[in-house]
């Protein structure tokens, strides 16, 4: 299904496709292809985000601890992380038994020690509970990925996932840092990314879809060898059953002191020998499953939408309702005797979590956090928030206009934000960022509306320059909504429409280019996202081109932009045609009007999904650098 969006130029419509760049270059060549930018990443939480909430409409919520009782195949796997599982007070796992002993989950944060440490984007970072401060622990690099982590005593264990363009053997691998030396050791290599890591005394889990893996540990915590699963927990399972999607078995045996795992029916419970098995047969694929000491919760749906949360006794299996909800909710963490969940408010477009706690059956909830996603800054929550109750006080990622923190709120008092930022806006230096949402009501379908969202930068100043800068970005602002509206007399059911103000891509004393970025969604399997960029002329307001910027010919550009767009498809293979048959094509199609957006390497010249190359490539683009250019006395200020 083919969608439009805005011209960048002129206002008519154009068919694009999904942000998402096809990658660069290596270092040193004369082209380089520009590597995937924070934005990008931005955008594509955002989509996930909004195509995930439109589902969450039909179902109540996935499979958080299980999925059917049985464990996917990969592909399958929900992008959703598995329900919070941490001990209470009275856990079988004392926190004074052993101090090194982690509870949480990489998916929110882990507790170790008098420090959470969590994820958020491509670092793992962790907090101080005294001081409060954020430290960053280890950074990923532009092709390194990282799915989870587990940390035990003074080493954190985490996973590496390397780009096949610059790996030259082992994608995956599991590695241990020591958090006193620094010290980092590559302890093994894997088949696929891990969905989980735990470290139980001396022994190391990894686990994912159709995968495990147990390794030896030495004092140091280092592995000396593959263990089978029969030397083992896996051999105490009770016969037809496997361990729950999300989880080593190992954790929630010595955490909860019983075993939970699945059959290809429905969740089962033994004693943690094993033995006593016993089905929950209403906890099935629709069901969302966490895990405590002694007790567990069970999300179930009514055919009329409600959802009802149980609570289960582990032993005996008797169950009393704790709260019914009509709003899909999430169940987060039970912790100290306290269940915690969030519900989504706001709109399908402006996502606003809370966040509550309950102590028992009957009991009024209590506000545990909020995230709001401030103007300028949407999609700019990682994850699920990386909510996590501990002590007296919750934490979660908080959304400001400036950049992202992770704040501390105190149950029933202050909410404090923890320095430093996450994620700094480069937005902030410039001006600011306002937005406007509309819901306009479907002529389609009666009660269905269509949710348009649109930003656009203030910048900050005086004069006749800054002026023309902010009309030229409302007018940009008002198009944006007008066809939005117009999108309400489609006979699309269900339709939105949004614009986001992003990155900075390039600034200089005399020039600035920012990106925006939107995404039309019609119905189908995706949305169709859309970009442009603004390069300014701070001295007069003006918005320049490429024949403001370069003195080289038509033909010269063509040339250029050609042999860089070939580097690109003999390193990454993304293109429809052969490298040789894309450099023509792009050199035939070049122009003074073509698409591009300055980066600190170069000018980027860039083409729409499914111009060059597939959907799955997004954005192909590739830098002709500033030193193959003539440029004009304005790029070399």
């Amino acid at each position: 299904m083919c969608a439009a969006r805005l011209d960048s130029k002129h206002g008519f419509m154009k068919q694009n496709r999904t942000l998402r760049t096809a990658g660069g270059a290596g270092q040193g060549g004369a082209y380089e292809g520009r590597a995937k930018t924070a934005f990008f990443w931005k955008i594509r939480r955002m989509l996930t985000r909004f195509l995930a909430a439109a589902f969450a409409a039909a179902v109540l919520i996935v499979p958080a601890a299980m999925a059917g009782c049985r464990k996917p195949a990969a592909a399958e796997t929900s992008e959703e992380m598995p329900a919070e599982e941490t001990q209470g007070a009275d856990s079988p796992l004392q926190e004074g038994e052993d101090s090194a002993a982690a509870v949480g989950d990489a998916a929110s944060m882990v507790e170790a020690d008098g420090r959470l440490f969590f994820k958020y984007g491509n670092a793992i970072r962790c907090i101080d509970k005294e001081s409060g401060q954020v430290e960053t622990i280890r950074t990923f690099g532009e092709r390194e990925f990282n799915q989870t982590f587990w940390v035990c005593g003074k080493n954190l264990y985490f996973d590496t996932n390397v780009d096949e363009a610059i790996a030259s053997a082992n994608l995956y691998g599991i590695h241990m840092l020591n958090l006193e030396s620094g010290e980092e050791l590559h302890l093994a290599d894997l088949v696929a990314p891990p969905v989980a890591i735990y470290v139980s005394d001396d022994e190391l889990y990894v686990s994912g879809a159709e995968m495990n893996f147990i390794y030896q540990l030495d004092e140091e915590g280092k592995t000396t060898g593959e263990l089978s699963p029969a030397e083992t927990i896996y051999a105490k399972m009770p016969q037809g059953c496997r361990e729950l999607y999300g989880k080593p078995l190992a954790y929630y045996v010595e955490r909860y002191g019983y075993m939970p795992v699945q059959n290809d029916v429905c969740l089962v419970i033994a004693d943690a020998d094993g033995s006593h098995a016993r089905e929950v047969p209403e906890a099935t694929n629709t069901s969302a499953v966490i895990f405590g000491e002694g007790c567990f919760f069970v999300l179930l749906q009514d055919g009329n939408g409600t959802g009802r949360c149980w609570r289960y006794d582990a032993k005996t299996l008797e169950r009393e309702l704790w709260f019914e909800s009509a709003q899909p909710v999430t169940l987060l963490q039970y912790r100290d005797g306290y269940l915690y969940y969030s519900a989504n408010g706001g709109s399908r477009i402006v996502g606003e979590i809370h966040f509550y706690r309950l102590a028992g059956k009957g009991a009024k909830e209590e506000q545990a956090g909020r995230i709001y996603t401030e103007p300028g800054m949407l999609g700019a929550m990682d994850g699920r928030g990386n909510f996590f109750a501990s002590g007296d006080a919750a934490y979660c990622q908080a959304i400001q206009t400036d950049g992202v923190y992770i704040a501390r709120t105190e149950f029933g008092g202050e909410t404090k934000l923890l320095e430093p930022a996450l994620y700094e806006s480069p937005l902030r230096a410039l001006g600011r960022v306002e937005a406007e949402l509309k819901s306009v009501p479907s002529e389609a379908a009666q009660g269905e509306t269509v949710e348009i969202y649109a930003e656009r930068l203030v910048l900050s100043g005086e004069g006749e320059a800054v002026y023309r800068m902010n009309l030229q970005m409302e007018e940009r602002q008002h198009e944006v909504l007008a066809y939005g509206e117009e999108l309400a007399k489609s006979p699309t059911v269900q339709a939105s429409l949004t614009w986001l103000i992003g990155d900075v891509t390039y600034q200089s004393d005399s020039v600035f280019c920012i990106e925006a970025a939107g995404s039309e969604y019609t119905g189908g399997a995706h949305s169709a996202p859309f970009k442009e960029y603004f390069v300014f002329d701070r001295a007069t307001g003006n918005r320049l081109g490429l024949s403001d910027l370069v003195d080289n010919s038509q033909e010269e550009l063509q040339a250029l932009a050609g042999a860089a767009f070939r580097a690109l498809a003999e390193e990454r293979n993304f293109a429809f045609e052969s490298p040789e048959d894309l450099e023509h094509t792009v050199s035939d199609d070049v122009s003074f009007d073509s698409d591009f957006y300055l980066s600190e390497e170069g000018i980027v010249f860039y083409y729409p999904p499914y111009a060059i190359a597939p959907y799955s490539e997004g954005f192909p683009e590739a830098v002709v650098p500033y030193g193959a250019l003539r440029l004009k006395d304005i790029l070399q200020n």
